[in-house]
């Protein structure tokens, strides 16, 4: 207002907002904010029209003295908690294609589409697809046979669509039905929120698909919400105690409503209330969203944080890759043995001292390495050598940047990428001390965040009666084996570990919780917040 100029007739309260709207200005963010009990005006333009007339400058204390006040876009609702509590009725899915990138088998997002439909036999599918795929990818649900086809509705999409079905809205309970809250727009980006025109205007067709059928459809409800978020970045979970709801937040959405003009406790004030929750918890980003970062399930009467453990997801990596090598007749089995030993004893630098060496005579003058090497690190058609070759190469690099001293990586990495290595580790480290400190017990499962070079075994789904595991399969599935383990030992024989395969899908930096949006069979809880 002050930039326009406070010469401009700002007295008629639907003018000065459109003139507002007209640069882009969040005008509905407005309606949460009243002006101070001792101003003349209740009218908020109108009120900071006479403040900066009398002289006053933004930024200055009586600006402050406006009054916030959220008021949530679906009033009780209540975001559905992801820690067991419920079982699914159904999912919904975006193909970005349709065909199989690799082949069946590979983790795509079609060959995850198909596992859950195996494992969870009486669960209907929505699948998003954009129209140039549609005919290729009726075809192939045809292939699968009516078992699978009769169960899905294929929704025809005119704008392209990502992979990622759980950004684009989260779901809960409005009324003892389930709906999904979208968020302001689709999202990208951490340092910033990049638009996706497909993703934020395909919720328009779940609303009509679910209408097309029976009224009572509990999916056929969207809302959408003024607050902008990612919703791999939020996770709701309830303690199994006291049942108090959480919600769990990354720092980034913070950051992305402050953007909108909320300082920061007028964001989680807001976040609260909408999610229908009794309290937030801020969380750092340890690699990218929560959701690749941990997953919590109730068991007894404690909230367990299933968390990376990059260190042994790394030994694993590198055994595997080992094995391969033998195979292949790359390094001599004896030499590849007293690695894996060394590694197994903690002499992390002896391991590596073998290791490396390997690889290294494989490079060319710039670093890069050969597809023909690649290849050797690949088991099947669908298991990709070169998604493979790159794991390997970052668990040696991950581990050398852990064990090697801060001074001594000064001097043999002058572009920064080994501290940058370590500084991750150490806020990774001090990740896991937070969640701990609000009262978490912290698992550390053998699984690698790492973008799209990740073997993460904790991007899943916690359902009542099972966990919906990633896993990356192919070279790798000994780390597969090893997560499922832990989650075995502490989940107890009375809940199911069910690993989906999704190498494909990690390559772009997801898995299963990132792909896959669900919804709850059971009915609304009942809460007071």
């Amino acid at each position: 207002m002050q930039t326009l100029g406070t010469e401009l007739d700002w007295s008629s309260p639907h003018a000065s907002t459109e003139r507002l709207q007209v640069i882009g200005f969040p005008c509905d963010v407005l309606a949460y904010f009243t002006p101070p009990a001792s101003s003349v005006s209740r009218n908020l333009i109108q009120w900071l029209c006479s403040a900066l007339t009398d002289g006053k400058l933004p930024g200055d204390s009586v600006f402050t003295e406006a009054v916030f006040q959220f008021t949530p876009s679906a009033p009780g609702f209540a975001v559905a908690s992801e820690s067991g509590e419920h079982d699914a009725a159904s999912f919904r899915l975006h193909w970005t294609r349709g065909s199989h990138w690799q082949g069946p088998g590979d983790g795509g997002n079609l060959d995850l589409t198909q596992q859950l439909m195996e494992k969870c036999a009486r669960s209907t599918v929505f699948i998003h697809v954009e129209s140039k795929f549609a005919s290729e990818a009726q075809r192939l649900l045809t292939s699968w046979g009516s078992g699978y086809a009769d169960r899905v509705t294929l929704i025809i999409e005119p704008r392209t669509v990502s992979q990622w079905a759980h950004d684009n809205g989260k779901v809960g309970f409005l009324d003892g039905r389930v709906i999904t809250l979208a968020p302001r727009f689709a999202s990208r980006g951490e340092d910033g929120s990049t638009f996706v025109p497909g993703d934020t205007f395909l919720l328009e067709s779940l609303r009509q698909a679910g209408n097309l059928g029976d009224e009572s459809d509990a999916t056929n409800i969207v809302r959408q919400s003024p607050l902008l978020f990612q919703g791999g970045n939020l996770l709701a979970v309830t303690h199994p105690k006291t049942g108090e709801r959480i919600l769990l937040i990354g720092e980034a959405e913070i950051h992305r409503n402050i953007a909108l003009g909320l300082n920061r406790q007028q964001a989680l004030e807001a976040f609260r209330i909408e999610f229908g929750v009794h309290r937030c918890e801020v969380l750092p980003g340890a690699s990218f969203h929560l959701d690749y970062d941990l997953c919590v399930r109730a068991i007894g009467s404690r909230l367990v944080a299933f968390v990376n453990d990059h260190a042994r997801a790394a030994h694993l990596i590198i055994e595997c890759g080992l094995e391969a090598m033998v195979r292949h007749a790359l390094i001599d089995p004896d030499g590849a043995q007293t690695a894996v030993k060394r590694l197994k004893r903690g002499d992390v630098q002896g391991g590596l001292e073998i290791v490396g060496p390997v690889i290294a005579a494989f490079m060319d003058g710039r670093g890069n390495l050969p597809l023909s090497l690649a290849e050797k690190f690949s088991v099947s058609p669908a298991d990709s050598g070169v998604g493979n070759l790159h794991r390997f190469v970052l668990a040696i690099d991950l581990l050398t940047a852990t064990i090697t001293p801060p001074a001594r990586l000064a001097s043999i990495d002058p572009h920064g990428y080994y501290a940058a290595l370590r500084r991750s580790e150490l806020e990774t480290a001090a990740f896991h001390k937070i969640l701990a400190k609000i009262g978490f017990d912290v698992v550390k499962v053998p699984s690698l965040s790492a973008g799209d070079r990740s073997v993460n075994t904790i991007n899943g789904i916690h359902l009542k009666s099972a966990y919906l595991m990633p896993r990356t399969d192919g070279l790798f599935a000994p780390v597969d084996r090893a997560a499922q383990a832990v989650f075995e030992r502490h989940m107890g024989q009375s809940i199911a570990v069910v690993p989906i395969r999704t190498a494909e899908s990690q390559r772009r930096n997801g898995a299963v919780h990132c792909s896959v949006s669900w919804f709850p069979k059971c009915l609304s809880p009942q809460i007071s917040t």
